[in-house]
């Protein structure tokens, strides 16, 4: 999935564009208080889901994995 989810887990603005990123900060205070916090929640669900420490890891576990299974395979192959 996309890093930021326009309006659910943030606001997306072109790189060094101070004009979209002040309307995008500026946007999200003009929200009442619970759709920032739940915003602020959905972000943090995305991150722990996706792109956290343990989440890298296990994806990085399984990269390994399956490359030491193809290289175990390949020479028993050749054997």
């Amino acid at each position: 999935g996309d890093l930021v989810r326009e309006g659910e887990t943030g606001f997306l603005v072109n790189r060094g564009d101070a004009g979209e990123i002040a309307t995008g900060v500026r946007g999200f205070f003009e929200l009442p208080s619970h759709e920032r916090r739940r915003m602020g929640e959905r972000a943090l669900a995305e991150y722990r889901d996706h792109y956290s420490r343990e989440k890298n890891l296990e994806l990085l576990t399984g990269i390994y994995r399956d490359a030491a299974a193809e290289v175990l395979a390949r020479s028993t192959r050749q054997s």
